[in-house]
């Protein structure tokens, strides 16, 4: 079995292709696929240009469907269930793996950290956002979905304030 783990957020995504004994078969950084940055489709083509880098450099075939057998999608922007859906919908249809499981990113930060599947973590990207998973594997996240959310304090607002 090969995975495809990425860690898509606002500015880049890495993305490593990975064996099933964990052997790390090819790692490379590209530009931000978030939809919200840049658009649906302009984000799963700069996904799938990186995903072809990634696969030369495993020695796979850059063309071939699916390149894995599983994808693991750690990414910006999937915020809400709706999120969640298009993301999903837009993987599906252009078929780069087996199976494709969308998360927001936080839970990419979470694992870099540890390898304790549970944790909080806290991430000031172009927003905030937040998870928790408890050792009974109960969820809480603060979605970063604005500012009549709380969502302050990333980049965009630190730009502003110290313009100010």
């Amino acid at each position: 079995m090969t995975i495809l783990a990425i860690d898509g957020g606002n500015s880049k995504a890495d993305l490593a292709l990975v064996a099933a004994d964990g052997a790390v078969l090819a790692a490379v950084r590209g530009p931000t696929i978030s939809h919200q940055a840049v658009g649906l489709e302009p984000g799963l083509d700069a996904l799938e240009a990186s995903l072809r880098r990634a696969a030369s450099a495993a020695g796979f075939d850059p063309e071939r469907r699916p390149i894995a057998d599983l994808g693991l999608f750690a990414l910006a922007g999937a915020d809400l269930p709706r999120d969640v859906r298009l993301l999903e919908d837009g993987l599906r249809r252009r078929a780069l793996t087996g199976e494709a499981v969308v998360l927001n990113d936080t839970h990419a930060a979470l694992r870099a950290g540890s390898d304790r599947p549970w944790g909080i973590v806290v991430v000031c990207g172009a927003g905030i956002n937040g998870l928790g998973i408890g050792p009974t594997g109960r969820v809480v996240r603060f979605a970063g979905i604005g500012p009549y959310s709380g969502d302050r304090g990333g980049g965009g607002t630190l730009a502003l304030e110290a313009l100010a």
